[in-house]
This record gives C-alpha cells, structure tokens and sequence, in this order.
C-alpha cells in the first residue's frame, strides 16, 4: 500500500456549532460558548491551511453539526469528516480504517487547542518524519514536563 505521509486531524470531541447540543465552556452562555468554539477552530484551521503542501488535512466534526455549519466555513482544500462524539473509541476505529493507516504520520488536534503556530505544526511534522527512534518530552507554559 502507497502510504501518504502526513495527516493532521482537527477533532471535535462534542458538537460546536448546533445550538440545541454545543455544552457550555465554563460559564459563558450558550452563544458565547459557540462563537469561543468556532473561533478556536477557525484558528487552527488557518494555522493547519499553511501545511497544504506537507499533510492532509481532515476536519472530525459532530454529525449534530452538520446542518449548522455557516457557508465558507471551512476552505474546500479541507477534508471534512463526521462522527458520533458520543462513541468517540469507536470513531477512532472507524477513522483508523478510513484514514490513520493510510498516512505515515497522523496528528490529532482537539477543538479547544490554542497557541499552535504553523511553525509549531511544521515543526512537529518534521519532528514525526525521523526514521530513527525518538521520545518527544514537552513542557507547558509553566515548565512542568
């Protein structure tokens, strides 16, 4: 099998934009919560869109999301995928067939995820790209490991 190399995969782990089912982020209200989730993925998505040319970009979103997703949203170059949050174990078997063995290196990036540069995403798809063994170690903001 031809394998592509890299896949970069932003994942919702609950819908983000149905009205009826998008949860609260803490204590903001239920429009605030979605205009917070939207922007984070907005984020991401044009910090993945710089990759193009290096990985496969495949956005997972809730089916409950579906019908709510505004025009020009997301960018045609970009994948889009739709799973059951609910059952998110059986959603990564599914999309391991459908997706994860076919790519070299695959890279998950959860909804809420902020303060990825593309050079950071660059960085981490070269970092995946060495044939040797490697462990990587990061920090947070506060240097603990």
């Amino acid at each position: 099998m031809n394998k592509n190399v890299n896949a970069v995969y932003l994942l919702a782990d609950h819908p983000f934009l149905n009205t009826k089912h998008t949860p609260p982020f803490g204590k903001l209200n239920l429009n605030d919560s979605i205009f917070l989730y939207s922007q984070l993925f907005i984020n991401n998505i044009n910090n993945l869109s710089g990759l193009q040319n290096k990985a496969k970009i495949i956005c997972c979103m809730d089916n409950k999301d579906k019908d709510f997703i505004p025009k020009n949203f997301i960018a045609d170059e970009v994948n889009l995928y739709f799973i059951n949050t609910k059952n998110i174990f059986k959603q990564f078997d599914d999309m391991n067939t459908k997706f994860f063995r076919h790519h070299v290196n695959n890279v998950l990036v959860h909804l809420n995820t902020f303060g990825i540069s593309l050079s950071k995403f660059v960085k981490m798809l070269d970092l995946l790209s060495i044939e040797d063994e490697a462990i990587v170690v990061g920090k947070t903001n506060k240097d603990k490991v």
